[in-house]
């Protein structure tokens, strides 16, 4: 083959599948292999270009594997001068979604999305027509409607007249690079609208405080436009007092890469204003594309102002002035700290107006604060000492802290004083004297507590001890004062505004048929929700409410609240039972007591026909008439009664026909006592009985047990009520017994513990002292001190022990001993199953433990060690054994000697 045939042949040629004809894509480029220059961009052509490489200008090519190589990974299309479409592969086909035949003879504009602008296609056909070869990004419409973006270049084919009369087409999908860069420029342009957007300035500064960018946030902190700040220092805006501060954790913050601080700055703004910013940098100087150290701040100059106003209030009471219960705490625990180093003593005067509420009510609370400005101002005007804290606690209470006692006389002198203060002179308020008296309770460092809140819940059972003798005194606090009592008169006291404080509740027990298991009936028992006990038992407050009278209204907010109650329930399509209530003998023997019953049935839309009130013989066994014709009244409204424990008190018989009851209450005590007592058997089976003949119901109270369940189910005993279905239960719980209509039996856990005494008790020679105090009441814990007991006698179950308090024989109250034997300290839990009394306010009780098994095997090996040393005659020295005789012993506890500060 000659040369020159050789040279047109390395012209490459493309064999055209329609026309059959090979045309030249550069014909004027001799010497020039395709792709070497133009289409080296494209991977399909690698091929192409390395087999011209390695062939020498005399090579002769096989250009049907080349066309084979461009084919399989091409992506051509071509077409006519006019852009109708000639000829396009298998993988243009699968680029646009079209076959062969639904696409051949068709024009180019089929894949118009509509993105490009007509100036973009006049450009490229402009371009073509030249004889150019044109590239770019272009998007075509797929048959599904999707669109693809292609990275195109576009060869003219030129014809024998080197005249442009087809178009080749080499495309390369790049629509998921162009999804990538949508996505970036699409958050990019979120982050900065954010960024300029947002109040808080946001910017970079270099690692001199130079500062490279900011947003209009800046400016509106500062006040300086962006063109005033950008290339200034960080520090030219900081105030003077906080430079070196700023400088030295900038420092650090360069210093650390990575590493991200917060800090509040003070800053100077354009107007001459200083304000206060949260500052937060990280520092990114070490990250190639930052380069910086990236700033927030946000203005808080107005929540520093309200913060520093809130810290105020927070230490300083509005009314008086004088600091308040915070400050004081503050202050109390560093005088603890200073006390117990220096070992030194301080004390504690907690003050109460004596009837201060009754200001209030006569003559409203303006009044009554006044009274308390004037008393703040006395109590200024005198303790003006700087080892003097003066403060108020809130409401008509009042602390002074003596920082420096050295006696206990010293103390008795100042609060005599005190109180010699108040009582002095009237306090005028708008024309009225006001003759005030003061309770003053107060406990001493360390002996009266070690803690501040020792200090003050013990200087606070003072000040009611001091209110319990009579008000207008000051008691000095000491750990024999009796708990129990204080806790009948915090109750006494605290029943008068519990009302008014919204402490009552009222809790519902079911009664059951004991065939059927059927809802039958509720009884609605009130509970105390006392801020300091938690809840109080009605047998613990009832009485105090009927000497005070307040049972009245107690009465009747609760049978406003029961028919509210029941109102409620009916509206919520609830099938109701009746309720009982319990009535007093004070309210039973109120003049207006029928009309209070009816407009409080009449207010709640009730028909009185769900209502019971529950009387007993001892209420109207006095005022036998009045309260005869009273029960009448209520049985002609339509409301059924019940007469309640009967079987104990007088019972006297006449009373069943006798009374208008609809239902006879079985007191608890026969039924807890029938199993086990025959005599007490025959007098339940007697009572239904002889109810039955009388028609009337019969309810056993107090059902505990399953064999109590099965001998009144044998005695026909009609209803049933007890903790063996349900305690009593709020109002939401016995919502769910009403959905449900029926008691379902539970397993419950049987009592691993006996009754009867089975563990066997170590007799001590030596009463040994302990500590006692009540650990709970019920599920609440409490912590009111500790008072001085003789242990007479212990076991593995239980101790004995004598004291001067006055204690309840509860379950529900667990009290706990301390001591020390054999040097080691020695404590354990327990309730009072049994008490008796010795001497004048000197009592014995017995204990019964609540400790588990395995306690109670390591409480043996200290008993049985117990034992062999008490037979040694130096057991006094062994543990807290006192030698002196146990009633005189009990009876200092009595005096309350207090122990004497050392100077």
């Amino acid at each position: 083959m000659e040369d020159s045939q050789i040279l047109n042949r390395s012209k490459f040629t493309l064999f055209n599948d329609i026309e059959s004809k090979s045309v030249e894509i550069w014909p004027n480029r001799e010497n020039e292999p395709l792709g070497k220059t133009d289409m080296l961009d494209y991977p399909y052509y690698q091929t192409l270009v390395t087999a011209i490489d390695q062939q020498s200008a005399t090579a002769i090519f096989d250009f049907e594997r080349i066309n084979s190589a461009i084919n399989s990974e091409a992506i051509l299309l071509i077409t006519d001068k006019e852009g109708s479409i000639i000829y396009l592969n298998d993988n243009c086909c699968k680029n646009i979604g079209y076959k062969h035949e639904e696409i051949i003879g068709k024009h180019t504009r089929i894949f118009k999305t509509g993105l490009h602008s007509n100036k973009f296609y006049h450009d490229l056909w402009e371009t073509l027509l030249a004889g150019e070869i044109w590239k770019g990004e272009m998007t075509a419409k797929r048959k599904d409607g999707s669109i693809v973006w292609n990275f195109l270049t576009i060869f003219p084919l030129f014809d024998n007249d080197n005249q442009p009369y087809q178009f080749l087409t080499l495309r390369t999908d790049i629509t998921k690079q162009k999804q990538m860069e949508t996505r970036v420029a699409r958050r990019d342009k979120q982050l900065n609208a954010i960024i300029q957007n947002t109040n808080d300035a946001i910017g970079s500064m270099d690692e001199n405080g130079q500062i490279t960018f900011l947003n209009t946030g800046f400016e509106k902190h500062l006040g300086y436009s962006l063109q005033e700040s950008i290339g200034k220092n960080i520090f030219d805006y900081i105030a003077e007092e906080h430079l070196l501060k700023t400088r030295n954790t900038f420092e650090a913050l360069v210093k650390s890469p990575g590493k991200s601080i917060r800090t509040e700055i003070k800053v100077k703004n354009k107007r001459g204003n200083y304000i206060w910013l949260e500052f937060f940098a990280t520092n990114y100087l070490k990250d190639p594309l930052l380069n910086g150290i990236i700033f927030t701040s946000k203005d808080i100059t107005r929540s520093k102002k309200i913060a520093e106003e809130m810290k105020r209030m927070a230490y300083f009471d509005n009314l008086t002035g004088l600091p308040n219960r915070r400050y004081l705490e503050n202050q109390l625990r560093k005088e603890v700290l200073r006390a117990k180093g220096n070992k030194t003593s301080f004390a504690l005067l907690l003050v109460d107006l004596d009837e201060f509420r009754y200001v209030n009510n006569s003559f409203g609370h303006s009044v009554g604060d006044k009274l308390l400005e004037d008393f703040s101002a006395r109590l200024q005007e005198t303790y003006t000492q700087d080892d003097v804290i003066l403060c108020r606690l809130g409401g008509d209470e009042f602390i002074i802290l003596l920082s420096n006692v050295f006696s206990l006389e010293e103390i008795n002198k100042h609060a005599s004083n005190l109180i010699t203060l108040i009582n002095d002179k009237p306090f005028n308020v708008r024309g009225n004297d006001f003759f005030i008296t003061i309770s003053v309770g107060v406990s001493v460092y360390p002996y009266s507590g070690e803690s501040m809140d020792l200090l003050l819940k013990n200087a606070d059972m003072a000040m009611y001890r001091a209110k319990g003798n009579g008000k207008n005194q000051y008691q000095v606090f000491s750990p024999t004062m009796n708990l129990f009592t204080y806790k009948q008169f915090t109750l006494r006291n605290d029943s008068k505004k519990a009302l008014t404080n919204n402490e009552f509740n009222i809790f519902y027990q079911p009664r059951f048929n004991p065939i059927t298991n059927d809802l039958t009936w509720a009884e609605a028992l009130i509970r105390w929700n006392h801020p300091r006990w938690g809840l109080v038992s009605p047998d613990e407050f009832i009485s105090m409410a009927e000497e005070s009278g307040l049972i009245v209204q107690i009465g009747a907010w609760m049978l406003n609240k029961v028919c509210q109650q029941l109102e409620n329930w009916q509206m919520e399509g609830l099938p109701i039972r009746k309720v009982s209530i319990n009535l007093s003998s004070l309210e039973l023997l109120q003049s207006n007591f029928i009309e209070m019953v009816s407009s409080v049935l009449k207010k709640n839309n009730l028909d009185p026909k769900w209502i019971e009130f529950e009387i007993t013989e001892r209420m109207i066994i006095d005022k036998e008439e009045k309260a005869l014709k009273t029960i009448t009244n209520l049985k002609k409204l339509g409301i059924s009664l019940a007469l309640d424990d009967f079987g104990t008190g007088y019972s006297a018989i006449n009373y069943l026909w006798k009374l208008p009851c609809d239902i006879i209450k079985i007191d608890k005590s026969l039924i807890k006592e029938m199993q086990v007592k025959s005599a007490s058997y025959e007098v339940v089976a007697a009572i239904i009985t002889l109810c039955k003949k009388l028609k009337k119901k019969v309810v056993a109270e107090g059902v505990e047990t399953n064999e109590q369940l099965e001998l009144l189910k044998e005695l026909a005993c009609e209803e049933i009520q007890g903790y063996l279905f349900s305690r009593p239960v709020r109002e939401q719980k016995f919502a769910q017994y009403l959905k449900q209509g029926k008691w379902v039996p539970e397993n419950k856990l049987i009592s691993t513990y006996e009754n009867k005494r089975q563990y066997f008790r170590v007799p001590l020679t030596y009463p040994l002292e302990a500590d006692m105090t009540i650990e709970r009441i019920g599920m609440k814990a409490l912590n009111i001190g500790s008072t001085k007991v003789l242990i007479e006698d212990i076991g593995p179950g239980g101790l004995r022990f004598i004291s001067s308090i006055n204690l309840p024989k509860k379950e529900d109250i667990i009290l706990r001993f301390t001591t020390e034997i054999f040097l080691g300290t020695f404590q354990i839990n327990g309730h009072i199953v049994w008490s008796s009394e010795l001497d004048d306010n000197v009592f014995q009780y017995g204990v019964k433990f609540n400790i588990d098994e395995i306690r109670r095997e390591s409480l043996i090996k200290i008993l049985n060690n117990l034992q062999v040393k008490l037979k040694d005659k130096n057991i006094l020295t062994s543990g807290r054994f006192i030698s002196e005789e146990k009633t005189s012993y009990i009876k200092k506890q009595l005096k309350g000697n207090f122990p004497k500060p050392n100077k």
